[in-house]
């Protein structure tokens, strides 16, 4: 499902906001390789939702029905070659998110 070559970024808020969860990987901009990525959402992932992000397919973290996390994903060859986890309010805002059923 990852591509070799995967790379996940993340804003500042979300650098930010992950050095404070007991447990979770060092913060870190970027990640690069399926086994970092997937270090990432090791335990997490359950929490995320499907989501269309601008009218493409992509993930939230929304407790409460509140979106605080977006997960944006690019695809090649059929397997995730990028993703961008944005948590910073003011983007968060502009995007057009609509949450899928689950």
């Amino acid at each position: 499902m990852l591509d070799p070559g995967v790379v996940l970024r993340a804003d500042e808020r979300a650098v930010a906001s992950a050095a404070g969860v007991p447990g979770a990987p060092p913060p870190a901009p970027q990640v690069r390789g399926p086994a970092g990525v997937a270090h990432v959402f090791a335990g997490r992932a359950r929490a995320a939702r499907l989501a269309l992000v601008d009218g493409a397919v992509g993930a939230v973290w929304a407790p409460g029905g509140q979106v605080r996390v977006v997960f944006v994903f690019s695809v090649a060859a059929r397997r995730v070659s990028g993703m961008e986890m944005i948590s910073d309010p003011a983007t968060v805002g502009r995007l057009d998110v609509r949450l899928l059923e689950q």
